[in-house]
C-alpha cells in the first residue's frame, strides 16, 4: 500500500493561501475558530457514529418502526453536523480546506481521503446533500424474488448504488477475495438461518468497505460507477468517522427490504 502523502499541488496551493491569510490576523482568527468548531462537530459525529454502529450490530432483526426512525434521525443529525461545520471552512479557500480536512481523516483512511480528493469528489458533502435515509418499506413483488438478488439489493441500496447493481456486481466479482464473501452470503441464504443471513450481509459490507477492496473497485468499476461509489463513501463520512453511518444505512436497508428478503 502506498504511503500517505499530500500532493505537491495541494501543498503549494495551501501555502499560498496561508501567505495571503497571514496578512490579516482577523482572517487567521476566523479560520482557527472555524477549525475548532469543525473539530468539535467531528468529534460529536464520531460519537454518534459509534453509538449507531453498536446498536445496529447488536440489534435483533427485524427491527421495529421506533428503532428505524431513531437510527434515521441520529444518522441525519450526525452527518449534517459535520457537513455544516465543514461548509464554514470554505471561506478559507478550497486548497486550504482540502489540506486541513486530510489532516483530520482517520489514520487508516487518510490515503483513501487523498484518493477521493484527487478524483475530484468533495471529501465532505455540502449540507444540502445530506438527506435522511429512507425508512419507506420496499414493495413486495407478486412472486417472491431470489433471496440472493434481494440481498444484493439491500447492500447496494445502502450505498445508493442500486441503479448500478449489475455493473457493480461484475466489478466486485473481479476483486481478489470476493468469492469467499459471496459464497458466505449464498450459503447463509441456502441455510434459511436468519441470523446467518444478517451476519453475512454485514460481513459483505465490511469486505466492500475495506481499503483494499475500495481501491480495487475504483479501478475495476468504470469511471461512472467508481464516482458514485466514492460519493456514497463521503456521504457516509467514511474517511472521517469510520463505518458507523454505512452500517446504519445497511441496517435501515434491511428494515426496508425485510419482507422481500423473507418472502414466503
Amino acid at each position: 500500500m502506498k504511503r500517505f502523502r499530500v500532493s505537491r499541488r495541494a501543498l503549494l496551493a495551501s501555502l499560498s493561501c496561508y501567505a495571503s491569510l497571514s496578512a490579516d490576523p482577523r482572517l487567521l482568527r476566523a479560520l482557527a475558530q472555524d477549525l475548532g468548531n469543525f473539530d468539535e462537530e467531528l468529534s460529536a459525529s464520531r460519537d454518534i457514529s459509534s453509538k449507531l454502529a453498536a446498536e445496529v450490530l447488536e440489534a435483533e432483526y427485524p427491527i421495529g418502526d421506533e428503532i428505524a426512525f431513531s437510527w434515521r434521525d441520529l444518522d441525519f443529525d450526525g452527518r449534517l453536523r459535520v457537513a455544516s461545520a465543514a461548509a464554514g471552512l470554505a471561506s478559507a479557500g478550497a486548497a486550504l480546506e482540502t489540506g486541513q480536512l486530510l489532516e483530520r481523516a482517520l489514520g487508516d483512511r487518510r490515503e483513501l481521503a487523498q484518493t477521493i480528493a484527487e478524483r475530484g469528489v468533495a471529501l465532505i458533502p455540502s449540507p444540502d446533500e445530506v438527506v435522511e435515509l429512507s425508512t419507506e418499506k420496499a414493495g413486495v413483488e407478486s412472486e417472491c424474488p431470489s433471496k440472493v438478488d434481494v440481498a444484493w439489493d439491500i447492500v447496494l441500496d445502502s450505498m445508493d448504488l442500486l441503479d448500478e447493481k449489475e455493473l457493480f456486481k461484475e466489478a466486485f466479482r473481479r476483486v481478489e477475495g470476493s468469492e469467499d464473501a459471496i459464497s458466505r452470503l449464498e450459503s447463509a441464504i441456502e441455510s434459511a438461518d436468519t441470523d446467518r443471513i444478517i451476519d453475512a450481509l454485514f460481513s459483505l459490507l465490511d469486505f466492500i468497505l475495506n481499503n483494499g477492496t475500495i481501491y480495487a473497485l475504483i479501478e475495476l468499476a468504470g469511471e461512472r460507477v467508481a464516482g458514485k461509489f466514492l460519493k456514497a463513501l463521503t456521504l457516509r463520512l467514511l474517511p472521517f468517522v469510520g463505518t458507523g453511518y454505512a452500517l446504519t444505512a445497511l441496517g435501515l436497508a434491511l428494515y426496508r427490504h425485510w419482507d422481500r428478503l423473507f418472502c414466503d
